[in-house]
């Protein structure tokens, strides 16, 4: 649980300290303007990405409880959703939607807002294996009893 919560803390720090303002979904403070930084180093966009599987798939674990069966099967699912919603950003998928009658609300989905980029797609999967091995040493400490 603590991990998982120190990745969304992450993740959460690096949207306030390393995105430019008012490039989120939702407002938040803009404490500095180090987001030049990360604008050096364009792998570290994909960081977030990574940090939401990973922590979600840790603290979907923390709370429905430890089973062998989910070691592969949560992440999976995290991983699933959010490449859903980076597949809703790519730019065929997105001309799909402004062209359905409602496409005036696809702009308010947070997939709306975005912009489809393969490193997202690498940095899911990167998220997900890691959650795997982490609930995998749950299980390894389980059978331990450590």
């Amino acid at each position: 649980m603590l991990t998982g919560t120190a990745a969304l803390v992450l993740g959460f720090a690096y949207y306030v300290f390393a995105r430019p303002p008012g490039s989120t979904v939702m407002p938040l403070p803009s404490p500095g303007h180090w987001w030049h930084v990360a604008a050096q180093w364009p792998v570290l966009d994909a960081l977030p990405s990574l940090l939401h599987v990973f922590a979600f798939s840790l603290l979907t674990v923390a709370v429905i409880g430890w089973r062998r069966h989910v070691a592969w099967l949560v992440p999976g699912a995290w991983l699933l959703l959010d490449a859903v919603f980076e597949g809703l950003q790519a730019p065929p998928v997105r001309a799909w939607l402004d062209g359905l009658p409602l496409s005036g609300l696809t702009g308010t989905l947070p997939a709306g807002r975005g912009t489809f980029d393969p490193l997202d797609l690498a940095a899911l999967f990167v998220g997900a294996a890691l959650a795997g091995v982490a609930i995998a040493r749950m299980e390894s400490n389980h059978e331990t009893g450590h």
